[in-house]
């Protein structure tokens, strides 16, 4: 059984890890980036062809819109800070009294619940901060004002998903795994 799952993962490995591979990124690089042009070119003759290349600025104010202030908005990952900080504390104050199995067990499987708690929690309240931030700013028009929401809804779910990642690639101390 041993020997199947062996073979396995040096057919897997042979796949993934040969001579093509790099060939087959330099075509996938190419045809991504042609793809890429002639989509614009394309989407420049269909606005010629339509007329919508100045549609931007002919756009109608949205009924909203109540001045020109701007507001600049900063998100500051504060959940991943905040498992960190936990882990610290427990690591500093916590670990040196107790036995390493509890140690363990406080620093590492409940700050992982923690953390996993808390992106769905806080996944579950983006969207609702991410209409209160977009109205917030004010947008002038409903295509700003789209292209903002969008951008905060991105970047709510990447932070989200994605911080506890960058902190173990990253911050995490190697040696410790």
């Amino acid at each position: 059984m041993m020997a199947l799952v062996d073979d396995m993962l040096a057919t897997v490995k042979e796949a993934f890890d040969n001579l093509l591979t790099p060939i087959f990124a330099i075509i996938i690089c190419l045809w991504g980036t042609l793809h890429t042009e002639m989509w614009k070119r394309y989407r420049a003759t269909l606005a010629y062809e339509w007329d919508v290349n100045n549609y931007k600025h002919a756009e109608p104010d949205r009924p909203e819109f109540v001045g020109t202030m701007e507001r600049p908005i900063c998100v500051v990952f504060i959940g991943v800070a905040a498992v960190i900080v936990y882990r610290i504390f427990v690591t500093i104050r916590v670990c040196p009294n107790v036995t390493s199995s509890s140690c363990l067990l406080l620093n590492a499987v409940v700050s992982s619940l923690l953390n996993a708690v808390f992106i769905i929690v806080i996944g579950k309240v983006y969207n609702n901060i991410a209409y209160a931030l977009t109205n917030w700013e004010n947008h002038r028009t409903q295509s700003d004002y789209d292209n903002a929401l969008i951008l905060k809804l991105f970047a709510f779910e990447f932070a989200n998903s994605y911080s506890s990642l960058f902190y173990i690639a990253f911050f995490r101390d190697v040696r410790r795994l």
